[in-house]
Parts: C-alpha cells; structure tokens; sequence
C-alpha cells in the first residue's frame, strides 16, 4: 500500500487497525516513507483487505494505492530497524513494481506468466478480478499479467 505525501500517519494508523480485523489477521512486515510491505495468510484475504482499504480510504480523503503479488519468498529475515519479519525474493520485487504501477484508488494484482496456466483465481462475494494488461517489470525475467480488483456490485 502507498499513500500521497502528508497522508502517510493516518494511513499508518488506520491499516494497523484493519489489520487486527482481518481473520486471520495480516502482517505489518515494514514501512518507510508512506508504503508498506503487509503479508496475508492467503490471496483472498490480501484482495478483500486491498479493496476494502482503498474503498473506506475515498471518503477520508485518503488517495492510497495497492500492489498485490502471490507466491512465496526466497528467504525471511528480522527487519534492520524494526525487528519484525522481513521477506526477499522476487516476488516481494514484483509486488513493490505492481503498486507503483498502479493508479492512486486501484488494487492490482499480478500473475507471472510462468504460473498464470495453473493459478487458482480466489472466488469471492466481496471482490472481482478485470484484466488489465500484460506488463514487463525492470529486472523481472517474465511478463506479469495484471487484474484490477474492485467490490463487486449487490
């Protein structure tokens, strides 16, 4: 998640709760300068609590946006400052390169090519998934293929 400058206190504040209410709850790994690194048990929960936060965040005002990467990473370490769980690897690469891709009040989520064939789609009530566009990212070997995700309308 990233934030316009002079937002980022707030936005701190208001993740750090929503996080608690996710079930389960997710994962505040770092944060520096207005975006953070959050971690999730599964894709759905990373999706609903992307949507949810960019939604409630319209009326604050509150211009957020929110990059989204499945899979695992190399290796997991204590963070220099902080001392909570770090993660590496690519795919921590990739989700930084989604986010800044995508537009203030969009959730993006991206499928590498080498698992798109083979990647489950999260089924939800609360969220769709639209195609965007198929995108090569500085120092990524493959392209991502990225959906925007949205509430789905009742």
């Amino acid at each position: 998640a990233e934030a316009k400058e002079g937002n980022a206190d707030k936005l701190g504040r208001y993740i750090r709760f929503h996080l608690l209410k996710c079930r389960p709850p997710g994962y505040e790994c770092q944060q520096s300068h207005g975006q953070w690194m959050l971690a999730f048990h599964t894709l759905e929960s990373a999706i609903s609590f992307g949507v949810i936060i960019v939604q409630k965040l319209e009326q604050a005002p509150i211009n957020v946006k929110v990059g989204i990467q499945h899979g695992k990473f190399t290796c997991q370490g204590p963070h220099k400052v902080t001392g909570r769980a770090d993660y590496f690897g690519p795919v921590v690469n990739r989700a930084a390169r989604i986010a800044s891709s995508a537009e203030f009040g969009q959730v993006l989520v991206g499928v590498p090519d080498d698992v798109k064939d083979v990647f489950e789609f999260p089924s939800s009530e609360q969220f769709q998934l639209n195609y965007i566009r198929c995108q090569k990212f500085k120092g990524m070997s493959m392209n991502t293929t990225l959906y925007a995700a949205s509430k789905k309308n009742k």
